[in-house]
């Protein structure tokens, strides 16, 4: 599997591999083909790592149960990422071809984080707003950030200067079909 890997060691996703349902399940295809735990992991909406438990140092642990669960996964092909099917603005599922099987299916979802910067640019403190959080901010054009995000708490030491706010699709499950959201 590893032979037919497309990311280098010690590289990262582009900034535009979470952008579309397809190119985050080819983000996660990839990752996974390439035996990227770190980059696996990365490819995880926040609401599966909650429901699962699942984090950094745990990861190893998990993706041996996602294996047994998901046999398909050793077997992913190199070919792109099927057709997203929408179920709604922040929720689709994407097969992902595998060989002597038919496919394993992303569930995805829509998540919404902010970035906090220091003067030079620079990420001092980052995390994810609610579904709910994020429709109160588009609705109030990008005015209402200080009523969704405490972020006083976590910053202090820090000199924040601006404030970034970015959504992103993440593998919410994996399964045959069966839907997991």
């Amino acid at each position: 599997m590893s032979s037919c890997c497309s990311i280098e060691t010690g590289e990262g996703f582009a900034g535009s591999a979470f952008s579309t349902p397809a190119e985050a399940a080819g983000a996660f295809r990839d990752a996974f083909r390439c035996g990227r735990a770190d980059l696996e992991y990365k490819c995880l909406a926040e609401v599966l790592k909650e429901r699962q438990g699942i984090t950094r140092q745990s990861y190893g642990i998990a993706r041996e149960q996602i294996l047994e669960e998901n046999p398909g996964l050793k077997w992913l092909r190199l070919t792109g990422p099927g057709t997203a099917e929408f179920s709604g603005p922040d929720r689709a599922r994407v097969p992902l071809e595998c060989f002597w099987i038919d496919a394993v299916v992303l569930d995805l979802t829509l998540q919404h984080y902010f970035e906090a910067l220091d003067p030079a640019g620079v990420m001092v403190l980052d995390g994810f707003l609610s579904g709910e959080q994020a429709r109160r901010l588009t609705a109030a054009g990008g005015q209402g950030l200080a009523v969704l995000v405490d972020i006083e708490p976590a910053a202090a030491g820090y000199q924040i200067s601006s404030v970034r706010i970015g959504r992103e699709w993440k593998v919410a499950g994996i399964g045959d079909g069966t839907p997991a959201l």
